[in-house]
């Protein structure tokens, strides 16, 4: 007789869910019956049989919030900051780039977010990843991000600073804390980092949406 022990952790019970979908499917070929495995009796995972339309109501629930950057989120205080200071780092990065092609008379803004025709498939869904994050439910982000890449205040300079030692690390520590509360403020929350980390093993909203812009041929990158 065994007694299967699971805690909260999400990966125990994805994989709880995993073993319960198999063990009824098990049933259903050897016996017809998906219930035929005893799997709600003998070992207790059939509440954790996700793989349901209660389920699948769930999952699109929860992708329809980091598609959309929802402000609220549980996970929110469970994150350590410095994910979210990465995260900014790349968004700094990201808009002080298009924002360099501007002043170089390459394009707006906007235009120089779209990916380039010749860039690599990789380029192309990463800056269409960002694209329709920072045009679309992040514009408040991006507009304040901005502000302070032209002001000086990107995170970029700062880690520059820190790096060709021109400031010290007490310094910048408040100068970056100061960028991240600003930015929390302005839109930065749980859900951006998860449209960043659905990006990073494969996932992405692009896909699902007409493109909304035409590529562009490459320019000289300075």
């Amino acid at each position: 007789l065994y007694k299967f022990l699971i805690s909260d952790v999400g990966g125990e019970k994805r994989f709880a869910s995993a073993v319960a979908k198999r063990l009824a499917l098990l049933g259903a070929l050897t016996q017809g019956d998906r219930r035929a495995t005893g799997s709600a009796n003998s070992l207790g995972l059939n509440a954790f049989d996700m793989d349901n339309q209660y389920g699948s109501r769930a999952l699109q629930t929860m992708l329809r919030e980091i598609w959309n950057c929802a402000s609220e989120s549980p996970l929110d205080g469970e994150v350590d900051d410095g994910l979210y200071v990465e995260a900014l780092k790349m968004i700094d990065g990201h808009l002080k780039e298009a924002l360099d092609g501007e002043e170089r008379g390459e394009g707006t803004l906007e235009e120089n977010l779209v990916p380039f025709d010749d860039d690599t498939e990789g380029e192309k869904t990463f800056r269409s990843m960002m694209y329709h994050l920072l045009t679309g439910p992040c514009q408040k982000l991006a507009a304040s991000r901005v502000t302070a890449i032209r002001e000086g205040r990107g995170l970029g300079v700062y880690f520059e600073s820190l790096a060709d030692g021109s400031e010290d690390k007490e310094s910048i520590k408040a100068k970056i804390d100061a960028e991240f509360k600003s930015a929390l403020d302005a839109g930065l929350n749980f859900n951006v980092l998860c449209n960043i980390w659905l990006y990073d093993v494969g996932i992405s909203k692009i896909e699902l949406l007409k493109p909304t812009y035409h590529g562009r041929k490459k320019k000289e990158r300075r």
